[in-house]
């Protein structure tokens, strides 16, 4: 365990967070100390370094300005080297159905990892309010995400699914991400690509606390 995933541990074992963040960090499995946490609310271990540009660039690529060209070198350098960065693992291979003894726990985001699945124990978590697995490799959910009572937010985008339990209480944000999704396709179109990338952010960033 390197010296940054040491301390943040730390500081939530010793009660001056109830937050951890080790987004970042190159970790292919949780650390087992993270286990011991009961009173932690919030887990990230998103990548967002490893966060895809491409939808952004076909757009662009479709919809070209007089000022688009030279960030649209930018981004497409910038996706060549995420994609060398995947060869090799940085991310999170596999969690533990030990996440489950974190009763406390109200925010889970996993996002831009390479987890293929998710331990069904996750269901038992009785405050989990948001989910957030975007750009993995699942390719399926568990029936047992239906019994989580709290939950209002579970973004699985980006990622090979081919089941979803029903989730009723989720349609809410469903509409809210197909409003920035659309807006931000409309602004490109109209050739604003300030407001397109404003758009696109707020896609991608909606309901992930930092």
């Amino acid at each position: 365990m390197n010296d940054k995933v040491q301390k943040r541990i730390e500081a939530v074992w010793l009660g001056k967070s109830d937050t951890l963040d080790l987004g970042g960090l190159g970790l292919t499995e949780l650390p087992e100390e993270i286990y011991t946490l009961m009173k932690l609310k919030i887990l990230s271990v998103a990548n967002l370094m490893l966060m895809s540009n491409q939808q952004t660039i076909d757009l662009l690529r479709e919809h070209p300005t007089d000022d688009s060209q030279d960030y649209l070198e930018f981004l497409e350098e910038a996706e060549k080297e995420r994609q060398n960065d995947l060869l090799v693992p940085k991310q999170l291979q596999f969690i533990d159905a030990k996440i489950s003894q974190l009763r406390s726990l109200e925010v889970l985001d996993l996002s831009y990892n390479q987890l293929e699945k998710i331990p069904d124990s996750i269901g038992t978590l009785p405050k989990l309010r948001r989910l957030i697995l975007k750009e993995n490799r699942l390719t399926h959910l568990l029936e047992s995400l239906s019994f989580l009572s709290s939950l209002e937010l579970l973004d699985i985008s980006d990622n090979p699914i081919q089941f979803v339990p029903g989730l009723p209480r989720l349609e809410k944000y469903k509409v809210y991400s197909d409003h920035f999704r659309s807006q931000k396709n409309e602004a490109l179109r109209a050739k604003d690509v300030d407001l397109g990338v404003w758009f696109y952010q707020k896609e991608t960033q909606y309901g992930l606390i930092r």
